[in-house]
């Protein structure tokens, strides 16, 4: 039964959200569940990372290069906000931020890709629950524009869902309509500066199904992948909608097939396309497992756990061909999490991460970097908390970061980049670097203080990126990437980038090709003069005639012009002679930089009257 909104949300509704950056390797069909295996490897402590006495409910995570981003809805001021953590070392320290300031912020989802984080959640701030966007593009050091609803409908728009592929972004919810509910889905083609519905149509929505639809989730790699919950019978069953085509046409199948109801689908994207939900049809509800490779899915779906007590909220993530899911379990006689894995096609019996007595531990969501991550909500402290743990195991991670990364010089000068390297895994580990000149123009240099460093796990050092210009052309910039990989493990890598212009350069240059001309007394003549900007920034050019004879008459067409770099604009002088047999007149023009007046040139006009 459907309650008021909120409620449809929080109790029935409320999943918990994952959105990953997916390393695309490997394809494959996966095996049906083997028992016989049991995981190895073991797990860190259990972490409270809010750790107060508000509620802090609804965990959503995502992780690029093993910088995790972390986004939950959480009390503490009065209503709910959106607060955000973030851990640049692959989860052993974590910096928090509060994103919102609205009162009434919820159910958040957060994507990343590199640099830029992606977060959109609920919002009532204005009497009707809408989709509000924010974004940051330097790993949530800071945030874009502020808060930015995509789209209202002066209707509900309730729990979103965002993918990232690129500068592309995806975003899925349901849209209550007189009591009935849609799966909605927008888009941005430009890294969250503007939304529309795939088709050309700005702040607009695209409805992907209107049959009481909810409950959807999404993923995306070259297709966007979208699945959700509907009731088109007597049922719920999970139905999948693909985009191949940047959003603009879809196709859909269902991919549930039993006798009970299947809720709570998520979804996880490699090479293959990978769903799991809760499904009723064996009595109680069991988690069960899907999977598309090459256009074709399983032909029966895969029944995950197998327990006479319920299992619900999945979450999945996949890396390297190989998938993990967690859930919330209660064959222990309360909530806790369980964790299952397929490794090489094949499944690994299920292993119980919690164990917290009496208290709930519920919603919880996997990502994966070298090590697998799970967060979840639970009472366990007397107030929901976000708790998070990890596999313990040997892993190498890298990490860069330089805050200051574009610079200003003078020609014959140079600068330096102090750039931090870090050794985010739990080994020591030497950390290669190079450079990236491809984008270093000639008369320029670049040199790495370093060529490797070695730390010990947690720890940083700084290097050094000196970059100097020898008299290069003076709109030419230099655009370097610096890369530090673990030598202990070549797929562990990560980059910055310094961009380095020269400081703004003024230079004015006149031309004037037909210089010379014969006139008769009292009639004008036209000399067309030429002002070029031979600098590297646009400027305003002061113009003035000198040396005019007496009785002589002179004109400009503009005593000032607008230039912009590499380009030119023409004035004219009109010079006319008073009533005289055989005169001469040589008038200059002069040009000088409003920005720099040592910065001028001249050209001479030569006006001949001849004998009569």
């Amino acid at each position: 039964m459907i309650k008021d909104n909120y409620e449809s949300c929080f109790k029935i509704y409320g999943v918990p959200i994952l959105v990953i950056v997916l390393l695309v390797i490997g394809a494959g069909a996966y095996a049906l569940p083997s028992m016989s295996k049991t995981l190895p490897g073991t797990w860190s402590e259990d972490v409270n990372l809010t750790n107060n006495s508000a509620s802090s409910k609804y965990p959503s995570a995502a992780i690029d290069n093993d910088v995790i981003h972390l986004v939950w809805q959480d009390d503490r001021d009065g209503g709910y906000e959106i607060y955000y953590k973030r851990s640049l070392d692959n989860g052993a320290t974590w910096e928090q931020q509060r994103l919102t300031y609205s009162g009434s912020a919820v159910y958040p989802s957060v994507a990343v890709n590199k640099s830029n984080v992606h977060v959109v959640w609920q919002d009532n701030r204005d009497g009707y629950n809408q989709i509000y966007y924010m974004r940051s593009t330097d790993y949530g050091e800071n945030w874009d524009f502020g808060d930015v609803p995509l789209y209202s409908s002066y209707q509900s728009s309730e729990c979103p869902r965002i993918t990232v592929n690129g500068i592309n972004l995806y975003v899925v919810w349901q849209e209550c309509m007189y009591y009935d509910y849609n799966v909605y889905f927008m888009m941005s083609k430009n890294n969250g500066v503007t939304w529309g519905d795939g088709n050309g149509n700005m702040d607009q929505a695209r409805v992907l199904s209107e049959n009481n639809s909810r409950n959807p989730a999404i993923a995306a790699n070259n297709t966007i992948h979208v699945v959700w919950q509907e009731k088109r019978s007597y049922n719920w069953e999970i139905y999948y909608s693909g985009s191949s085509d940047n959003g603009e046409t879809w196709n859909e199948t269902r991919i549930s097939n039993g006798t009970g109801s299947a809720e709570q689908p998520e979804i996880a994207v490699d090479n293959a396309v990978h769903v799991v939900w809760e499904d009723d049809r064996d009595g109680n509800p069991e988690i069960y497992y899907q999977n598309c490779s090459d256009g074709k899915w399983l032909d029966a779906d895969v029944r995950l756990t197998n327990d006479s007590h319920y299992s619900k909220n999945p979450s999945i993530a996949v890396k390297e061909n190989n998938v993990s899911v967690v859930w919330q379990d209660n064959r222990d006689g309360n909530l806790e999490i369980y964790y299952k894995k397929c490794v090489n096609s094949e499944w690994y019996s299920d292993e119980r991460l919690t164990y917290t007595g009496t208290c709930t531990s519920e919603c919880p969501v996997i990502v994966l970097s070298s090590i697998v991550h799970v967060f979840w909500d639970d009472v366990v402290s007397g107030s929901f908390e976000i708790w998070y743990k990890h596999t313990i195991g040997p892993y190498y991670g890298v990490f860069l970061f330089c805050e200051d990364n574009q610079h200003i010089i003078g020609i014959n000068a140079s600068t330096n980049y102090n750039i931090t390297v870090f050794n985010t895994g739990n080994q020591n580990d030497t950390i290669n670097l190079t450079m990236n000149t491809e984008g270093l123009p000639e008369n320029w240099s670049a040199v790495l203080s370093d060529n490797s460093v070695s730390l010990s796990p947690g720890n940083s050092t700084n290097i050094t990126l000196t970059v100097a210009s020898f008299y290069p052309d003076v709109n030419s910039y230099a655009y370097i990437v610096v890369a530090g990989i673990s030598q202990n493990d070549s797929g562990k890598s990560f980059s910055v980038f310094t961009l380095t212009k020269l400081e703004s350069l003024y230079n004015v240059l006149l031309s004037c090709q037909d210089n010379i001309h014969s006139v008769d007394p009292n009639n004008y003549t036209a000399y067309t003069i030429t002002v070029h900007n031979r600098g590297n920034a646009n400027d305003t050019v002061d113009l003035l005639y000198l040396n005019k004879p007496y009785g002589w008459k002179a004109n400009l067409s503009s005593y000032s012009v607008i230039v912009e770099v590499n380009s030119s604009v023409n004035i004219v002088l009109y010079v006319k002679p008073p009533d005289i047999e055989n005169g001469k007149a040589e008038i200059k023009v002069r040009g000088t930089s409003r920005n720099d007046p040592t910065k001028s040139d001249y050209v001479t006009t030569i006006t001949i009257v001849p004998s009569f």
